[in-house]
């Protein structure tokens, strides 16, 4: 996803007024048992245990999240993506549990594993069983000088996105058995009714009616 964010010849990220885009990066992982495999609902000690990295609960026990700093070479996010992913890696050996990077759990977690949260429990209240899903992610956000910019990239990205999901696919197993999709966590992630891409559009104007028409 790209983060809009205007930027000037005062802003630090910037030389000589010349704009520098940057780049960070989050991952969702799965807990495991180490023996079973099976789904481990102890992100609250495994975030406990981590140290030196930014880590996030999500919406299942069995889930965590790390964030890259805002980094503006490839290079350097090549070394705090490595970074993170050993230190949150040791932090769930500390809470007797595993890291895998998987799109959806191989096994089902227990119901009722939603992490308790205030931002979490409006989602159950609002999405009810859809909640139950685990469903995880690479986030990459980009910085681009101002929201027109972000339009274009948009555009510019949407003829690629099956050619990209074709690419990343990496979910067949669920439950313990083959789907038959290469990419489950995509048809989990639909059924939320909000995703998908936006609608081409012409210019910054427009991208507001857009996000309105996807958040109303």
């Amino acid at each position: 996803m790209a983060t809009a964010v205007s930027m000037n010849s005062s802003d630090p990220r910037s030389g000589n007024g010349i704009e520098q885009f940057t780049v960070g990066v989050e991952e969702e992982f799965v807990l495991v048992d180490p023996a079973t495999g099976r789904p481990s609902l102890t992100s609250t000690a495994v975030a406990a245990a981590a140290s030196g990295i930014e880590v996030q609960l999500e919406l299942s026990k069995c889930q965590l999240e790390t964030s890259t700093p805002v980094c503006t070479t490839i290079p350097a996010l090549r070394d705090e993506l490595g970074r993170a992913r050993l230190l949150a890696a040791q932090a769930a050996a500390r809470a007797e549990s595993r890291l895998l990077a998987l799109g959806v759990p191989l096994w089902l977690p227990p119901t009722r594993s939603l992490t308790e949260t205030p931002r979490y429990r409006r989602m159950a209240e609002w999405f009810g069983e859809l909640t139950e899903q685990v469903i995880c992610g690479c986030h990459v956000h980009v910085c681009v000088p101002d929201r027109e910019v972000a339009v274009q990239v948009s555009n510019h990205l949407r003829p690629w996105l099956p050619t990209l999901l074709a690419l990343t696919a990496n979910s067949p197993i669920t439950g313990g058995s083959d789907t038959g999709y290469a990419s489950w966590r995509h048809l989990q992630w639909s059924r939320g009714g909000r995703p998908g891409a936006p609608p081409g559009i012409e210019g910054g104007r427009q991208i507001l009616e857009a996000v309105e028409m996807k958040t109303g």
